[in-house]
This record gives C-alpha cells, sequence and structure tokens, in this order.
C-alpha cells in the first residue's frame, strides 16, 4: 500500500478517535450519532469524503442530520426501502453553514500533517455547532415546521417526509394537503419519480386511514 493510500484510512481513524471522545457513537459506514436530548430523535454526522490529486491530500465535509426516528420507519417501510433509521437524515446541514461564517467548510489530511490534530479541529466544531443543530431541531413540532418551510431538506425529500410527520403529529388535514399539493405537482406525469410517489401516498393512505 502506498503512503498516499494510507491517508483516508490514518484521517478516518483519527476521526473516529475524536468523535468517540467527544461522545458520539461510531455506526455504519462513515455515520455517527449522539444525543439530541429528544427520545425517539438521534443527532447525527455523516463523513463527506472526496480525494483531492497527488499527496494524498483527502478532504472531510462533515453534514449534521437529526433522524426522526418515527418518521424514517415509517417512511421507509412505505418507500418499500430497507436499512436502519439512522441511515437517513430527516433533516441536515453541512456543518460549515451552522458556523458563524455561513459557508461551506472542510478539514484536509495529508501526508506531513498532524491527522490527529486535524482530526480534533473537526471534532470541535461537531461538538460546538452540530451538537446546537441536534438539538435545537430535535422536536417533531419543529421538525415539521423546518420540512414545511424547507429548511435542512429538498423539496424531493419533503414530499414523503412532511406528510408523514403531520401524521404523528395528530394532524390529518395538513398531511393531506401536504400530499394534495405534491400530487398535483405529478399529475398527468408518467416518470419512475411520479409513478413511485402516487404509490408511496396508496401506501400512506392505508397506512395513516382516518379523517381527512
Amino acid at each position: 500500500m502506498s503512503r498516499d493510500e494510507t491517508v483516508p484510512r490514518r484521517a478516518r481513524d483519527s476521526c473516529r478517535r475524536a468523535l468517540e471522545s467527544a461522545g458520539l457513537r461510531k455506526r455504519a459506514g462513515d455515520v455517527y450519532t449522539f444525543d439530541s436530548g429528544v427520545d425517539g430523535t438521534l443527532g447525527r454526522v455523516a463523513l463527506n469524503t472526496a480525494s483531492n490529486g497527488p499527496g494524498g491530500r483527502f478532504e472531510i465535509n462533515p453534514v449534521m442530520g437529526v433522524c426522526h426516528e418515527g418518521i424514517e420507519s415509517r417512511r421507509s417501510a412505505l418507500v418499500g426501502t430497507k436499512g436502519r433509521p439512522y441511515e437517513l437524515a430527516t433533516l441536515s446541514s453541512a456543518v460549515g453553514y451552522l458556523m458563524p461564517e455561513g459557508a461551506y467548510r472542510a478539514w484536509f489530511f495529508e501526508d506531513g500533517s498532524d491527522l490527529d490534530d486535524v482530526a480534533g479541529d473537526l471534532a470541535a466544531a461537531v461538538v460546538a455547532y452540530g451538537f446546537q443543530f441536534g438539538q435545537d431541531h430535535a422536536e417533531l413540532e419543529v421538525i415539521a415546521d423546518d420540512l414545511e418551510q424547507v429548511r435542512f431538506t429538498t423539496l424531493e425529500a419533503r414530499k414523503t417526509r412532511l406528510p408523514i410527520a403531520y401524521e404523528l403529529l395528530g394532524r390529518p388535514r395538513d398531511a393531506r394537503r401536504t400530499l394534495d399539493a405534491s400530487l398535483a405537482e405529478v399529475e398527468g406525469e408518467t416518470h419512475m419519480a411520479a409513478e413511485q410517489f402516487r404509490t408511496f401516498v396508496e401506501r400512506f393512505e392505508a397506512e395513516f386511514a382516518g379523517p381527512g
């Protein structure tokens, strides 16, 4: 194995030690979780990575997330996917956008640098800004509002998560409103995504049968 090839492995090992020391739990792949302070909601960080040319330079961009286990488990069942809830983020943001600069931020690991020092700085940012994000957006009511306003999510992800959030909150009329609006957007469309969403709606209606 070349020196360049060892940098990603060593960088991941350094980040694991730093993040675990900060109280995060290592999960599958490059995902870690932490206590959000609210039952049923996990704080989450995924280490997005990229290699940057010669010299073994390795880039890590931590993406903070909030995983509402009730939303994610139901969504997985309705869309027909497998996996543990923590593997998906109900809300997410790259940590750099949560920092005072409000801009993309990555940490760079390369031969000749102190990888543990870089990893420690990354973990410090996760704790200082990511933990607060996880705690501030852990309540289901806050999550539903974020989804409604398309904060820390995308329009596509919102389509399936928001109606579930409203049903869990006991707000079926709002769930119906969001479903109808999304159905109107794909009316007459026959592409795969449109068909998959209509299937999701049928399953949703069977799962949450009740007044509209």
